[in-house]
């Protein structure tokens, strides 16, 4: 999509125009308050939330209700442009005109109208989406060209993590999503080093491995160094699940289940589309990333209910259920790291549990960790990204849970199932401070709703990335 700014506006164009409920708006040049009063009178809009309008007026004109303005929010607001934006593209509109007139907004909305415009249409070979070419800011005070570049390169960081989330698993296998890192680390500027079986063996990352035993495709440790502040030493962590399917192991999930496993690497995608989006505005910051990418199948060479492994520190783990395969994997990543990459703090990002859906729903990723002060900042991080976030506790009662007479861990800890998912990571990352980001409710969405599309949203890139650039403590 093409930015322009103040450019001269022409008659094939639409005209994007909120409206709060019953609004009368500032004159300006295109003077609309006659046409909405006659609407109004009609009860043909009202500027309700979520309402539409289109008129022809010399000009393509689309209003967009926001609603009541009181309870407006800046998420309901950047709901309703996406809406907007979406139903412009119904109308077959390709080029898009914004008035911004308060430039703090300026990037929010950049960011949401290249995000709605988003769809996976890859293997579509007709009926695909009308696309947005060009979005016209009009723009009446002074602003900052770099918000525009940053917020761009800050969609395309999140549209990336949809792409990968996206693809199907006989397409994105370990390799693939490995050879793909390899190649945004290239294009972006960001170190990627990838070991195979035999590397992984030899760091001892046996819970890993195990869940990998089953599949014909190889696991692929995935290791990104993103180096933006070389004077200093400070280094953040963080960890992605890369689950490029999970069919649950010999604990089979029913096939509803499996139909979008291919989304369980989501939070190896996000943390793929912030090292895009740290690398492509040069923030200061060195952040390391790792991904133990692979799949959990079913063969005879796989691992069973029952089973006891020896996980990277050291500690052993009953396998009580072979589904809950991502805190395995995310156990030794954790481990490795803290102890091979010496990072200073970790977060860790993962669809790992449907407890976490029946708890919060799609809107709302569940935060947990060791660090009231980084979780502070996420929550601070949370306002500019528009990912909400709700902290669970880690009461040392539910730690209790994950006791097991055979073994020093349970990968099963019972109910509350997230608290006790997060309670077991507790245990592989030692005094370092660590945030653990469950997003299984919020990594994929069943239906398009403002600017995030069905499918794969990117939950994380926004989070991650503010978090690490407003870090006070760069």
């Amino acid at each position: 999509m093409k930015i322009n700014v103040n450019a001269s506006i022409s008659d094939h164009q639409m005209i994007l125009v909120p409206v709060y409920k019953h609004q009368v708006l500032k004159k300006d040049e295109l003077d609309l308050n006659g046409e909405l009063e006659f609407l109004f009178d009609l009860k043909i809009f009202d500027g309700s939330k979520g309402s539409f309008h289109f008129l022809r007026k010399n000009k393509n004109i689309l209003f967009f209700g926001l609603g009541d303005e009181s309870a407006v929010t800046p998420s309901i607001t950047r709901e309703m442009i996406g809406g907007a934006v979406r139903e412009a593209k119904k109308l077959k509109a390709k080029s898009l005109v914004f008035y911004c007139r308060e430039p703090k907004y300026l990037g929010a909305l950049v960011e949401t109208v290249i995000l709605a415009d988003y769809d996976f249409e890859v293997y579509k070979t007709a009926d695909r989406e009308q696309k947005i070419e060009t979005l016209n800011l009009v723009l009446k005070e002074d602003f900052d060209e770099a918000v525009i570049r940053e917020y761009q390169a800050l969609a395309q960081g999140t549209m990336i993590a949809r792409d990968l989330a996206n693809e199907p698993a006989n397409i994105l296998n370990p390799a693939e999503l490995a050879r793909r890192t390899r190649d945004l680390g290239e294009t972006f500027g960001f170190e990627v080093e990838v070991y195979g079986r035999e590397a992984i063996e030899k760091e001892r990352m046996a819970a890993y491995l195990a869940v990998a035993s089953a599949s014909e495709n190889e696991p692929q440790l995935i290791v990104m160094r993103y180096k933006g502040a070389p004077a200093t030493k400070k280094t953040y962590g963080l960890v992605g699940k890369g689950l490029t399917y999970d069919s649950g192991g010999l604990s089979i999930k029913p096939t509803d289940g499996m139909v979008t496993m291919k989304g369980d690497m989501s939070g190896s995608a996000a943390v793929i589309g912030t090292f895009t989006a740290l690398s492509a505005n040069g923030v200061k910051a060195n952040v390391t990333g790792v991904i133990a990418a692979c799949e959990n199948m079913i063969s005879g060479k796989g691992f069973r209910p029952g089973d006891i492994l020896r996980a990277r520190n050291g500690k052993t783990i009953f396998v009580g259920n072979t589904d809950a395969e991502g805190r395995l994997t995310l156990a030794d990543a954790l481990d490795y790291i803290i102890e091979k990459e010496k990072v200073d703090e970790v977060v860790d990002i993962a669809t790992l549990t449907g407890a976490a859906v029946r708890a919060l729903g799609h809107t709302t990723t569940a935060i947990l960790g060791n660090s009231a002060e980084k979780i502070g900042a996420f929550f601070k991080a949370s306002e500019p990204a528009d990912e909400r976030l709700w902290e669970l506790p880690l009461f040392d009662d539910y730690k209790d849970q994950l006791k097991h007479h055979e073994a020093d861990l349970n990968n099963l800890g019972g109910d509350p199932g997230t608290i006790t998912a997060a309670a077991f990571l507790e245990n592989f990352v030692g005094e370092t401070p660590w945030v653990h980001l469950d997003i299984a409710g919020t990594a994929f969405s069943e239906k398009a709703r403002g600017y995030r599309p069905k499918g794969a949203t990117g939950m994380g890139v926004r989070l991650l990335y503010h978090y690490i650039k407003g870090d006070e403590s760069n």
